[in-house]
């Protein structure tokens, strides 16, 4: 489906309201709480974007993730801010004990340094700042693919087949796409 709320295209993939209604169907609550929290953890970025004045073009919500995009490329220190909304929102939720476990999950999920995760953007901002782009892109691969591989070993071993899924799929994404 997809609808526009002011001057932004609003897209929701349809596997997102199947996902939704499988887990109220089968009681299944706490990955309807991970659909919630990760959505006001988007708000989050966009309470930032719109305090920047930023014009966001598309949020994407699929039942994979939240994507945003928007028009102007925001300065390094207002993308550092920006990035860590996200992060805060589920801070303060897991420091008032709502919903405890998702939101540290959450938060411990994105300060990972990998792309595109808030905090692989993060360390992608703060290498461009001290290396050249060449050198600061091959540390950062190499940082984000050490990450994945560690994740992905800790699934196997603890036999957690989400842990592998993800990192599986990061992994992939990973080499398939720009840093931009």
């Amino acid at each position: 489906m997809k609808f526009k709320l002011y001057d932004t295209t609003v897209k929701l993939d349809f596997l997102l309201f199947v996902l939704i209604c499988c887990c109220l169907l089968f009681d299944r609550y706490d990955v309807f709480y991970v659909i919630l929290f990760s959505v006001l953890h988007e708000m989050g970025h966009l309470f930032w974007l719109i305090m920047f004045g930023q014009r966001v073009e598309v949020v994407n919500i699929t039942y994979y993730g939240i994507g945003i995009k928007f028009i102007n490329r925001l300065s390094s220190l207002k993308e550092f801010i920006y990035l860590l909304g996200g992060l805060g929102v589920n801070l303060i939720f897991f420091l008032f004990s709502v919903q405890k476990e998702i939101n540290f999950a959450l938060l411990f999920i994105n300060v990972l340094p990998i792309y595109p995760l808030d905090g692989g953007r993060v360390l992608k901002l703060v290498l461009n700042s001290v290396f050249k782009l060449d050198l600061s892109y091959k540390i950062f691969r190499a940082i984000s693919v050490v990450c994945l591989i560690t994740i992905f070993i800790f699934g196997v071993i603890i036999k957690n087949i989400s842990l592998i899924v993800i990192s599986a799929y990061s992994f992939i994404y990973c080499f398939n796409n720009s840093y931009d």
